[in-house]
């Protein structure tokens, strides 16, 4: 018979799911509506649907997902608003609610999150706090944008700063076991600094914007690859050197990004301002959710992921589908960049799977070693 605390922790396992359920539901959504945008002959996608793509992508499925990861670490009730805000304006937007009823539920979700990172700053005052603190704020900036331009597209820069800075504060944190010097945070701030304000001087649709946002996220890249506990943990095997090899082609793809926005910044053509955007979305972020999925499972559901060789099967095949998205992009290749696309659903997809499959592996061993000691 169950006490009334595991009555109480299975409910909360519960709840956590549900949000990460519908957090994943905005990623196969958003997925689907790639695919049809790109031209992919796939069912119930219609053009209308296209600029949906990022605001499921992004609000979505990562808003939902840091949103539970912030509240679940800080312990308090309030904070999960902004991962039910997001959830529910995923469900209001795949239920065909307009669209900017939806904007204005996503952005309510980022003012939470914003009032979770300041009492996360508050707690713990440090320079990783009020990065995520300044990250939030490019959340809600580009969600209120997205209201009042009514289009997406003029907020893909403040999403992208949010993501980029999130990333690099939770790696800022861990870094400090190496004890990087005194002008490593100093300079993290101010090249995301240079990206804030091109992203306001007009973001991906200035050339000279665009110029300098590729400068700060190259120089992003840069620093996160220097001052990385990741070069330090390539040495362990299994986990941490996955983990590790995940984050430091995470951290190519981010320079990759600068680079080609630096290069093409007083000419960001379409096919330029794709080939950007996924190096940064795919190449870097979804590097990170594959690494850190076994720890992400771990903190919000309490259940493990053990490592398997087959994750660097989705692992390779990210890579080298946004290696061909790119390529195609940039050499004006439907073939590659079709194939690259088709890749990148594929990675995804894979990553699900063997991550599902891994966790009810772990599930069903458990009770078995618990009779085991039993005997």
């Amino acid at each position: 018979m169950q006490t009334d605390g595991s009555s109480e922790l299975l409910a909360s396992r519960l709840s956590r799911a549900s949000l990460l359920f519908a957090g994943l539901l905005s990623l196969v959504a958003g997925i689907w509506v790639g695919l049809g945008r790109a031209g992919v002959p796939v069912p119930f996608s219609e053009p209308a649907s296209f600029p949906l793509h990022g605001p499921l992508m992004v609000p979505g499925f990562l808003g939902t997902l840091i949103g539970l990861e912030r509240a679940v670490g800080l312990r308090r009730a309030w904070c999960y608003a902004s991962p039910i805000l997001s959830a529910t304006g995923t469900m209001l937007l795949l239920a065909g609610a307009p669209v900017p009823w939806v904007a204005a539920v996503y952005t309510l979700a980022a003012i939470v999150l914003v009032a979770t990172m300041v009492s996360l700053w508050v707690e713990y005052p440090a320079g990783y706090t009020l990065l995520l603190f300044l990250s939030a704020l490019c959340l809600l900036a580009g969600n209120a944008v997205w209201v009042a331009r009514l289009s997406p597209a003029p907020a893909t820069g403040w999403w992208t700063l949010f993501l980029v800075g999130t990333i690099a504060a939770e790696r800022t944190q861990l870094s400090r076991v190496i004890r990087p010097p005194s002008w490593a945070s100093p300079t993290l701030f101010l090249v995301l600094a240079i990206g804030v304000v091109s992203v306001a001087s007009g973001g991906f649709e200035r050339p000279l914007a665009a110029l300098g946002l590729g400068v700060s996220l190259a120089a992003t890249a840069v620093w996160m690859a220097r001052f990385d506990v990741a070069w330090r943990t390539l040495r362990h095997p299994g986990l941490p050197r996955f983990v590790a090899v995940g984050l430091l082609s995470g951290f190519a793809w981010l320079g990759v990004a600068g680079l080609i926005a630096s290069a093409y910044g007083l000419g960001l053509v379409a096919v330029v301002y794709d080939a950007v955007l996924h190096a940064v979305f795919l190449g870097f972020v979804f590097s990170m959710i594959f690494a850190h999925a076994p720890i992400i499972f771990l903190a919000i559901l309490r259940l493990r992921v053990p490592f398997h060789r087959l994750f660097y099967v989705h692992w390779a095949v990210l890579h080298i589908s946004v290696l061909l998205r790119i390529s195609g992009d940039l050499a004006g290749s439907w073939f590659l960049r079709t194939w690259g696309i088709l890749g990148n659903a594929l990675a995804i997809a894979l990553f699900l799977l063997v991550t599902t499959v891994q966790v009810l592996r772990a599930a069903r061993s458990k009770p078995q070693s618990a009779l085991r000691a039993q005997a």
